[in-house]
C-alpha cells in the first residue's frame, strides 16, 4: 500500500474489500508467471500486487489503483474470443481500450482449463463493477506506466477506480 491516509467510513470498507478480493483473485489466477518466465524478462522473481490510494483534490475524488506486476492483458485471446462472439467485426486489430471494458462481463473472457474458477472469477468481477457503480464510483483500466514490460500481445494494465470523496471519507490525513 501507498499513497494518502485517511479513515474510510464503514459503510465503504465492505465494497473496497470486495473489490480487491476480486482483483487479487484475477491477478492471481491470471496475471502470474512463473519466476523463470519472470526472470527472463527481467522482472522481480516474485510477483507483487499493489493498492496505492490518493486524494484528487481537484476532482474531490479517492482514488484507489490496484496493479500487479503480472503479464497483463493477453489482446490476441481477447481479440480472438471477440470477433467469435461478434462483438467486433471491425478491420484490424481492436485496441485495449476496446478490449479492455469486456473484462467486466461474466459472459465474455474465453475460459481455460479450470472453468468453474473462470466463471467464478468473471462472475465476480461483474458484481465488482455493479457495487461500485452503486456507490457511485467509476472503474476503468489503464496501461500500466509501473509496469512497463511488455510480452507481445500482452497489455500491462491497472485498474483505477474513483469514488466521490465526501461519500467515502470520515476523517482526513490521518497520520
Amino acid at each position: 500500500y501507498k499513497g494518502d491516509d485517511f479513515y474510510l467510513c464503514s459503510n465503504f470498507i465492505p465494497v473496497v474489500k470486495f473489490a480487491l478480493k476480486e482483483l487479487m483473485g484475477n491477478s492471481l489466477k491470471y496475471g502470474r508467471e512463473n519466476q523463470a518466465q519472470r526472470l527472463a524478462m527481467g522482472k522481480a522473481a516474485n510477483f507483487s500486487l499493489e493498492l496505492e490510494v490518493l486524494k484528487n483534490k481537484a476532482d474531490n475524488n479517492i482514488v484507489l489503483v490496484f496493479r500487479d506486476d503480472g503479464r497483463g492483458l493477453d489482446l490476441k485471446s481477447m481479440e480472438e474470443y471477440a470477433r467469435k462472439a461478434l462483438l467486433i467485426n471491425k478491420e484490424g486489430a481492436p485496441s485495449f481500450e476496446e478490449l479492455a471494458p469486456f473484462l467486466l462481463w461474466p459472459q465474455f473472457l474465453p475460459l481455460d482449463k479450470d472453468e468453474e474458477y473462470s466463471i467464478e472469477v468473471r462472475q465476480g468481477l461483474a458484481v465488482m463493477k455493479n457495487i461500485i457503480i452503486e456507490n457511485k464510483g467509476k472503474i476503468q483500466f489503464i496501461h500500466s506506466k509501473v509496469n512497463p514490460i511488455k510480452e507481445e500481445d500482452f497489455v500491462p494494465f491497472d485498474v483505477v477506480m474513483t469514488f466521490p470523496y465526501d461519500d467515502v471519507v470520515l476523517i482526513d490525513g490521518v497520520g
